[in-house]
């Protein structure tokens, strides 16, 4: 026999069961009497609400919303995390430069070419040290472009470019002011350990006599490769968070948005026009040498020792022996070299980096079967959903069972957030998705501009 505890515990449930009951049947029918006004909270419940990713993002971005304190507070987390971010792009970047294309000789496209070029002409020309300004030669040939095209676009956007740039700045001095880093990137992360791309000749006095490039050049490659990767990364992440590295990135900006075309596609053609200025200049300004290949001459009876020093190989030649001694092993200068083809290929991997990590304008039609239409109807409604969609009927060949199709052409970037909610609403909706290669009429970007 039940105590008179328990049967009061039983009472109280039932008397709770039945309250949530009734406001269940209540809310039900303030749905059906009014489904064009629909409380998506009521009709979903505050759990499911709060894993709908598309459904924050409208609340937090509706204007009406913008002074309120959560919305301000949740505005506030979001730019220091751009911030945050940035300063890792800048330091990715900057990792790339010193670590990998200052090795190569590889030229990065756009404007930080002009700095680049610079320090890579001072290399040759003797001055070892001119990488620790390549952030400051950055920024002021960047100013020209940010006050020429800073009021032309978003605010945001200018205000992120130049945390961006005060970032590398930042970046650039810890890399190459602080002995302890810059002798740690230099001695223990290097590809090719040993590996230099200038050989000089002495005479026994400690004169030199003669430079050449190493003839083994395929860390060239290695090095242009790796460099692309981290600046691509880089470029990508400093996109996603509403800023750019500055350069023709704000050229690309300002005419994608115009144009809605891809980011990676116009900085493709800004960048070869720019590169192909940079490669004449350099090829000008710093041509290649002649090449020796370092394996045979090292074991030549002319060679008194071998010195390895932190920018170039050092060759003592005995006593009697003179630079026409080894000219033998000496081959012709080259005019395209594999400095220039890792440029190139520097632009290619770059723009398949940032077009895999931002396909900004790039689209996608979403097409979602379902049974229960007026779950993802009632969605939409509540979001504001921004692109057209078309609803049909049909019959599904599987299960002989009525089916409805739902199909929207949409943003590949917003397409992740919609999949995620649609499934959190409907997890047995059947949702296929089809590449979209051009599209006419206007089309509302504000997911990707905001």
């Amino acid at each position: 026999m039940s105590s008179p505890v328990t049967n009061l515990k039983i009472l109280k449930r039932k008397k709770l069961l039945r309250k949530l009951h009734s406001e269940n049947v209540n809310n039900l029918k303030l749905i059906e009497l009014d489904k064009e006004d629909i409380d998506l909270r009521k009709y979903f419940g505050d759990d499911l609400m709060a894993n709908l990713r598309m459904a924050n993002y409208s609340y937090y971005s509706d204007s009406a919303n913008k002074r309120k304190k959560n919305v301000r507070k949740r505005t506030a987390i979001l730019y220091a995390k751009r911030v945050f971010f940035l300063f890792i792009a800048a330091l990715i970047f900057n990792f790339g430069v010193i670590a990998f294309l200052n090795r190569g000789d590889t030229l990065p496209s756009g404007l930080s070419g002009f700095p680049m070029l610079a320090v890579l002409i001072a290399k040759d020309k003797g001055y070892r040290d001119w990488d620790k300004y390549f952030a400051l030669m950055f920024i002021l040939i960047n100013l020209p472009l940010l006050i020429g095209f800073g009021f032309k676009v978003k605010r945001s956007f200018t205000i992120l470019t130049a945390v961006f740039m005060i970032s590398q700045l930042i970046t650039n001095a810890i890399f190459t002011s602080i002995p302890q880093v810059h002798n740690f990137i230099h001695n223990y992360i290097n590809i090719a350990p040993g590996w230099h791309k200038l050989v000089e000749f002495r005479d026994k006095a400690g004169n030199i006599i003669g430079t050449y490039e190493n003839a083994s050049s395929w860390p060239i490659i290695i090095n242009g490769f790796l460099g692309s990767i981290c600046a691509g990364t880089s470029i990508a992440i400093a996109w996603k968070n509403g800023g750019s590295t500055g350069g023709t990135d704000i050229i690309a900006y300002y005419f994608s948005t115009k144009k809605q075309k891809s980011v990676a596609g116009m900085m493709f053609t800004v960048n070869i026009i720019a590169t192909s200025f940079f490669l004449l200049v350099f090829g000008i300004a710093a041509k290649h040498k002649e090449a020796v290949d370092l394996g045979v001459i090292s074991s030549s009876s002319s060679v008194e020792n071998v010195l390895e020093q932190p920018n170039s190989i050092i060759i003592t030649l005995k006593d009697g022996f003179n630079i026409n001694s080894i000219k033998k092993y000496v081959s012709h200068r080259t005019i395209f070299g594999l400095r220039e083809f890792s440029t190139i290929l520097y632009i290619i991997f770059n723009n398949i980096v940032l077009g895999l990590m931002y396909p900004k304008y790039k689209k996608v039609t979403l097409s979602i079967a379902t049974k229960c239409p007026d779950a993802i109807l009632n969605y939409f409604k509540h979001i504001k959903y921004w692109h057209a969609y078309t609803i049909f009927k049909g019959i599904s060949g599987y299960s002989q069972e009525e089916t409805y199709f739902i199909e929207t052409t949409l943003l590949t970037l917003e397409s992740k957030n919609i999949i995620s909610d649609i499934k959190v609403i409907d997890p047995k909706a059947w949702i296929s998705i089809r590449p979209v290669e051009q599209v006419k009429g206007a089309f509302n970007t504000k997911y990707v501009e905001e």
